[in-house]
């Protein structure tokens, strides 16, 4: 499994202690010296690995009994999937890689052991152990020789004194020298992949010797959207030769790490989305020549990518902020005016420090909500989904309640308040519902923000806050003659059909985590506007959500406001 989270410094040793285990293992079993190390080792990730403590006390007892090399690897592989799986020490270099660095740091502190070409045969002579011999060594990784600079190897001291990015340098060099002499064929992978992968482990997914020494020669290098094309290669590569999980683990890793930053400037982007999902399912059912097509459809999705001109994005951000905006002012409007009735000057200014505070409130509360989502940027999916969800729920939370003849009971609240003279609980509820609104507007425009189109985003806004203020001018004029009630009653069902758009769109978001099941309706439309899928769920999601929302509108109507 991929993997692109942080590694704590005692699960890093403990994948190189694993690593080692792997390579040397097979001396163990004829050799005492090496058996006694393999003991030492295996209970030194006692330690380091509590959690693993069945695991590694399984290959105790494996390595004390000298069991067969292959079952000893397999289980040293099913502990280190299992670290990376739940990982917490970055696997791959935060910038770019410098090869001539890490040639002259390599000539300078290791070709006196290893030789100048990476052979093992430097200059120190014999050595026990002997310094590994590069050239042969297609088992190991740019990031298993990460971690022996880091923590040293037996025979080998660690190069603390190095920086990460020169250590990274070192590793990816000394994975180029088994590449020298090819000439090597263009193909671009993404850092992350190179810097975990073997190169046997990257010839055994299809990829050809001079693919790999391209790779090796040329660590990180490459526009996204080539990254994104020849990923796809690989994918359709390594289902060919059936190794489907291999295949659906780099999709995951692609999509989450190169696609969905991309995605949303692009033409069809929820068409290509839903192409994704039937490539994950197609790779979970063993579907080749489905895979192929697949990968072959998204690809032309990103050679003939340009930006995003999709108009969705500043109308649905002067809708929500106009409606949002316009539902705060209807409120204070009629706060206000009960105040004037009741000639409360005090109460007057507290209402207008209630909803300044408030719209300065919001602001702040973008500001965090911001921070908070880039935590959690690995999984955006599943935070969309989750925002989609929740919007919706506010939205029809708050069109019944308007529904309801809440109106009326607002009047009386304020009638109470003003005849009590309690200008603080004036002060609180005109804070409270423009807050209100101001969250809702937060939530809604994040979900924007992270579709992509900026620009647009920025134009629905500009919009939005001149008709707010235009509204504001009006409403603050008139609002003693406005029938509240009446806009009220037609904004409520905007905000229904809006709330059914966001059901779609946050039921096609888990799906495409792998959250819920996909079941593919071929004859049912694509219309993203309205976040109506061809998915079995999403369409009787909605369909439900219309009929029960139909049913309350029509109940709340009739029913007398309290």
């Amino acid at each position: 499994m991929l993997t692109f989270l942080v590694l704590s410094l005692k699960t890093l040793e403990a994948i190189n202690i694993l690593d080692y285990m792997m390579a040397d293992y097979p001396l163990a079993i004829v050799d005492t010296f090496e058996w006694e190390e393999m003991k030492d080792f295996s209970r030194r990730l006692r330690i380091l690995i509590p959690r693993q403590s069945v695991l590694v006390d399984s290959l105790i007892h494996m390595v004390d009994s000298r069991a067969d090399t292959a079952d000893v690897r397999g289980l040293l592989e099913r502990i280190r999937e299992e670290l990376l799986s739940h990982s917490t020490l970055r696997m791959f270099p935060d910038g770019m890689v410098s090869l001539e660095k890490g040639r002259e740091i390599y000539e300078r502190a290791c070709a006196v052991c290893h030789g100048e070409r990476g052979d093992g045969m430097g200059r120190m002579g014999d050595m026990n152990p002997p310094p590994a011999n590069f050239i042969e060594r297609g088992d190991i990784s740019p990031f298993r020789v990460y971690t022996v600079l880091h923590f040293g190897a037996p025979g080998m001291p660690s190069f603390d004194y190095l920086s990460d990015g020169d250590k990274w340098n070192v590793s990816f060099y000394v994975m180029s020298l088994r590449h020298v002499d090819f000439p090597g064929d263009t193909f671009y992978l993404p850092l992350e992949f190179a810097s975990i992968w073997s190169d046997d482990y990257m010839s055994e997914l299809g990829l050809k010797t001079e693919e790999v020494a391209f790779i090796r020669n040329n660590p990180g290098i490459g526009d996204t959207i080539s990254i994104i094309l020849h990923t796809l290669s690989m994918v359709e590569r390594a289902a060919s030769g059936g190794r489907f999980a291999d295949a659906l683990s780099i999709l995951n890793g692609l999509y989450a790490r190169y696609v969905e930053p991309l995605e949303k400037r692009m033409v069809d982007a929820s068409r290509m989305e839903m192409d994704f999902i039937r490539l994950r399912q197609s790779l979970r059912e063993g579907r080749v020549d489905e895979v192929k097509s697949l990968t072959a459809s998204i690809g032309r999705y990103f050679l003939s990518s340009r930006d995003n001109s999709s108009w969705h994005v500043p109308v649905g951000a002067f809708i929500i902020l106009f409606r949002e905006g316009l539902e705060a002012i209807l409120i204070i409007a009629i706060i206000l005016s009960i105040a004037s009735i009741h000639g409360n000057r005090r109460i007057i200014k507290a209402v207008h420090a209630g909803w300044i505070l408030a719209i300065i409130s919001g602001f702040i509360t973008w500001v965090l909500f911001r921070r908070v989502l880039s935590g959690f940027q690995m999984y955006g999916e599943v935070v969309e989904g989750i925002a989609s969800l929740l919007a919706a729920g506010i939205l029809i939370y708050v069109a019944l309640w308007f529904s309801s003849g809440a109106v009326n009971a607002l009047k009386r609240k304020m009638g109470e308040a003003s005849r009590k003279k309690a200008w603080v609980g004036a002060f609180i509820l005109s804070f409270l519902v423009v807050y209100r609104e101001s969250f809702e507007t937060v939530l809604f425009y994040s979900a924007l923000y992270d579709a992509g189109n900026r620009g647009g985003l920025v134009a629905g806004f500009v919009l939005g806050v001149l008709s707010i203020i235009f509204m504001g001018i009006l409403v603050f004029h008139l609002h003693r003659r406005l029938p509240v009630e009446r806009i009220f009653s037609l904004t409520s069902w905007i905000l229904l059909a809006l709330a059914v758009v966001f059901i779609g769109k946050g039921i096609r978001e888990f799906q495409e985590t792998g959250l819920l099941p996909v079941h593919f309706v071929d004859a049912a439309p694509h219309i993203d506007f309205l976040g109506v899928y061809p998915t079995l769920e999403g369409i009787l999601a909605q369909v439900i959500a219309i009929s029960l929302l139909i049913y309350l509108m029509v109940r709340k109507v009739r029913m007398p406001a309290r």
